[in-house]
């Protein structure tokens, strides 16, 4: 009996050492995994504002890139109204992957030009208090040019005005703009003092 439980585990052993005890196991492929995109369908915008077709594109799933009359993109967001003059691809078509082409009625440099100028418009804050200094008042009201402060129904009240230019006080030092650089020099020539250009 020995002998047989022994001649067992010897062949069952050499089982093993020729590739185990059963048949080698087949190797399986893994699973390719295959993206199956939806295409979507683009929704008709021609003739909306850049914010209402940026958003209507959002709500259907679709990504969006800009370009002007002048065929070049843009780099910032466009101004919000915008107008779309059509789409890439045309509505009613489909897109399974990429970005729909809105061209605006616009170009980069206008869209730039305008977004400047709204800075400009901000470049300059005027606090003014109607009850002391308005260095130190906690009931500043804010302006942004000296027409806006003389148009005020609170004119009359303002006692002092502070002035912060492009967020920095005006008695600190900032970079001048070309325009504001030609006043000081026009300042400096006409024997004003101009000892400290941005306070000018």
């Amino acid at each position: 009996m020995k002998f047989k439980v022994m001649a067992a585990v010897a062949a069952c052993a050499g089982l093993l050492l020729a590739g185990c005890s059963g048949p080698p196991p087949q190797e399986q492929a893994s699973p390719t995994a295959t993206s199956t995109t939806e295409p979507k369908i683009v929704p008709d915008v021609t003739g909306k504002t850049f914010t209402q077709a940026r958003d209507a594109l959002g709500a259907a799933g679709i990504a969006w890139k800009t370009v002007g009359t002048d065929g070049a993109a843009f780099g910032d967001l466009p101004p919000d109204s915008t107008l779309v003059l059509r789409t890439e691809p045309e509505a009613g078509g489909e897109i399974e992957r990429g970005s729909a082409v809105l061209h605006l009625k616009s170009t980069r440099a206008e869209a730039d030009a305008a977004r400047a100028a709204v800075l400009r418009s901000l470049r300059y804050e005027f606090r003014c208090s109607p009850t002391g200094n308005a260095i130190t008042a906690e009931d500043n009201q804010v302006f942004h040019s000296v027409k806006a402060i003389w148009a005020a129904p609170a004119f009359k009240k303002l006692q002092s005005c502070d002035l912060y230019v492009d967020g920095t006080w005006h008695h600190d030092e900032f970079e001048l703009e070309p325009d504001e650089a030609a006043v000081v020099k026009q300042i400096g020539a006409g024997g004003g003092d101009i000892s400290l250009p941005s306070s000018a």
